[in-house]
C-alpha cells in the first residue's frame, strides 16, 4: 500500500518490516526521485539510513531499546569516555582529507611531552597564512606559513590539562550509512595519547563527537595564548 504524508514523501509497505519511502528532491534539473529503504522501527537490528536528510534516521542499531550499550534506546550512538589523562605524549594534527582547509590563526599542530621527572614540554605549529597554497590542486603543509613555538608547562598548568583528559568522550563504532554514502571532509582533526589515536572522520571509528572536538581544541588554545 503506498500512502504520502504531505510533505512530498510516498510511503509503501511490503511484509512487516521494510518500509521503501520515495521522495521528491527538487533540483536544478528538475524534480527526481529518490527511493529509500527504511526498517519499521528503532531497536529491530536494521539500521535505517535516511538518505534525502529529513528525520527519522538511525545512527544505529543493535537490536534493542536499552541505553548505556553504545546505542541509545532512541537508536543514537552513545559516546563512552575514556581517561587518557596519564600520558607520556599528547599530540594534536590538522590532516588533510579531500581537501585541505585548516583554519588561519589557530593551533595547525601541538604536541605536550612529560619527561617523568615532573615537568612537561609544549610545542608546535600556528597556521599564519595559506597564500602559497593559491592554485595548488591538492594544498598541504609544505605551502602553509607556519610559526613555531615551544614553552615548559607549569606545574599547575600540567595538572589542569591532565584532569580535563580524565573523561574524554569517544564514539566506538562508525554511524550508520558509512558503508552506503561517501563522506569527504577537507580537514581532519586527529588526537592521540601515546598509542590511544582518534579523529573526528565521520566514517572513521574511533571517533570524536563534534562538542568533545571543541572543547579539547579550547583546551589547546589557551595554552597557546598563554606561551604567547
Amino acid at each position: 500500500m503506498m500512502r504520502s504524508n504531505g510533505s512530498g514523501r510516498w510511503s509503501a509497505r511490503w511484509g512487516a518490516t521494510v518500509v521503501v519511502t520515495m521522495v521528491l528532491l527538487a533540483g536544478c534539473g528538475g524534480d527526481e526521485l529518490a527511493f529509500i529503504s527504511e526498517p519499521d522501527e528503532c531497536g529491530d537490528g536494521v539500521e535505517k539510513t535516511d538518505l534525502a536528510g529529513g528525520p527519522g534516521g538511525e545512527e544505529c542499531d543493535d537490536g534493542n531499546r536499552r541505553d548505556g550499550d553504545g546505542c541509545s534506546a532512541e537508536c543514537l550512538l552513545e559516546p563512552r569516555l575514556v581517561d587518557v589523562s596519564d600520558f607520556e605524549t599528547f599530540e594534536f594534527r590538522r590532516e588533510s582529507a579531500f581537501g585541505f582547509c585548516p583554519p588561519v590563526g589557530a593551533i595547525f599542530r601541538g604536541r605536550v611531552a612529560a619527561d617523568g621527572a615532573g615537568t612537561a614540554t609544549f610545542e608546535g605549529l600556528i597556521l599564519r597564512g595559506d597564500a602559497r597554497c593559491q592554485g595548488v590542486a591538492i594544498p598541504d603543509a609544505e605551502c602553509l606559513d607556519l610559526e613555531e613555538f615551544t614553552r615548559p608547562l607549569g606545574v599547575e598548568e600540567e595538572a589542569e590539562l591532565r584532569e580535563a583528559l580524565r573523561a574524554v568522550a569517544v564514539h566506538e563504532q562508525r554511524p550508520n550509512g558509512c558503508d552506503t554514502i561517501a563522506f569527504d571532509p577537507c580537514l581532519v582533526n586527529a588526537f592521540q595519547w601515546d598509542t590511544f589515536r582518534v579523529t573526528d572522520f565521520e566514517c572513521r571509528a574511533p571517533k570524536l563527537p563534534d562538542a568533545e572536538v571543541r572543547r579539547l581544541l579550547r583546551l589547546l588554545e589557551e595554552l597557546v595564548r598563554d606561551a604567547g
